[in-house]
């Protein structure tokens, strides 16, 4: 089955690593939400641990884009994280997204990102995304 996408040990490794980062910056867009709409509940009442975990269920069953318009709108990333988190969902979704005439592997700002200059591109940003949002407290 592999051997229809030439994929080498390495470009494998890079390509399950995007994915996993891809599920990292999901999760934290998820946590993000999570915090503001709680801290917003918790303007109006004390909020219990259901609260929490009926909006970590209503949250996480959303799409990365969805969580990730929300965090726009809720204004809770800056400019250059948008860009990671955008970028890293539109090559994610270009790949899993089948289309008739058109295969490629995940490219990140143009850059393959199962070849060495696409995954250090990617990796650095996935590492700058990382640090500049840190998961939030409750």
């Amino acid at each position: 089955m592999l051997t229809n996408y030439t994929l080498d040990e390495d470009k494998l490794r890079r390509l399950a690593f995007f994915f996993l980062v891809h599920s990292h910056i999901d999760i934290k867009l998820i946590a993000l939400v999570v915090k503001a709409e709680t801290d917003k509940l918790s303007q109006k009442r004390e909020v219990s641990l259901d609260d929490h975990r009926l909006l970590s269920l209503k949250w996480s069953r959303g799409t990365f884009k969805r969580h990730l318009l929300r965090v726009i709108e809720m204004g809770l990333l800056q400019p250059e994280e948008v860009r990671i988190a955008e970028e890293t969902n539109r090559a994610r979704d270009h790949f899993v997204h089948f289309e008739v005439g058109r295969f490629q592997l995940p490219h990140y700002f143009g850059e393959d990102v199962t070849s060495e200059d696409g995954y250090r591109q990617f990796l650095l940003d996935a590492m700058t995304f990382d640090a500049n949002v840190p998961f939030p407290s409750f």
